[in-house]
């Protein structure tokens, strides 16, 4: 029984630090936080799921940054057709223009979808 109480104990003491840092890696980037990287100094049974947590803030980031710039573009296009009103023609070609944005960004809005 004493083998098992210390067998246990190194255990908890060897698991429970690395899944703490889980446990605040994954809250802060539920805040919203996605600057962050989760470094494992050691080689063991939580690299792979570091690295697998890394790859998907990594992905998220990315695909933010795309319907950011997206957005961007929406909000300069619908300025655009502002100032073109009085020409039909050219504000027709950027309303199709702002079309093709809009379903841009949502199609980026679909893919975070297919994270969950």
């Amino acid at each position: 029984i004493a083998s098992l109480i210390v067998f246990s104990r190194f255990v908890l003491i060897k698991t429970a630090p690395p899944l703490y840092r889980m446990k605040r890696f994954i809250e802060k980037t539920g805040e919203g936080n996605l600057n962050i990287t989760l470094d494992w100094l050691t080689i063991d049974e939580f690299k792979e799921t570091a690295e697998e947590l890394n790859s998907m803030v990594s992905t998220l980031r990315e695909r933010f940054a795309v319907i950011k710039k997206i957005g961007q573009d929406v909000i300069e296009g619908s300025r655009a057709i502002g100032y073109v009103s009085d020409r039909p023609g050219f504000a027709s070609e950027k309303c199709s223009l702002l079309l093709d944005d809009l379903n841009d960004l949502k199609k980026g809005l679909n893919s975070l979808r297919g994270l969950q």
